[in-house]
């Protein structure tokens, strides 16, 4: 009962260990492929030792309810080898902040939901939100003298 090393364990893969590529908004946004009334495209090179992905990105901004991001790849599949090409399309949904401006958000494929970022796990297909792929944080693992470690880092 209790004890060094006795804190949570196992569950859901984490987006830290479980090296899942992820895609975030507001990258896009800094390197100008979302901007209003603007067509825009780049590749996105992941690398990682066991798997590299070159992710063609293409962005439409143009109406209040068209916006969108292309993602096309070829990748093989996880559990059987076989290649597959991928050509999926992200609904973008913009809102306004109380201060001004307009935030930009995914909207998940799977779950249809607003989302800053987009994950391809190791066994994935498409990219698609951490609640989705039910990824959680390495912190969600974290025993009690671990968490008491990360907060005494956080004062130095």
């Amino acid at each position: 009962m209790g004890g060094f090393g006795s804190g949570r364990s196992g569950g859901r893969p984490t987006v830290e260990s479980e090296f899942a590529f992820r895609i975030d908004i507001d990258a896009l946004r800094r390197d100008g492929l979302i901007r209003l009334g603007a067509r825009a495209g780049c590749v996105i090179r992941f690398s990682h030792p066991c798997r590299d992905l070159d992710v063609e990105c293409e962005t439409h901004i143009g109406g209040p309810w068209n916006d969108w991001v292309r993602l096309k790849y070829e990748m093989r599949d996880y559990w059987t080898g076989e290649p597959l090409k991928i050509d999926d399309k992200v609904y973008l949904a913009p809102t306004r902040p109380h201060f001004g401006g307009l935030r930009w958000w995914f909207v998940c494929p799977h779950l249809n939901r607003r989302v800053r970022q987009l994950y391809l796990p190791r066994s994935g297909r498409h990219f698609w939100s951490r609640r989705a792929y039910e990824l959680a944080y390495a912190c969600q693992r974290e025993t009690k003298f671990d968490r008491a470690l990360r907060r005494a880092r956080k004062c130095a």
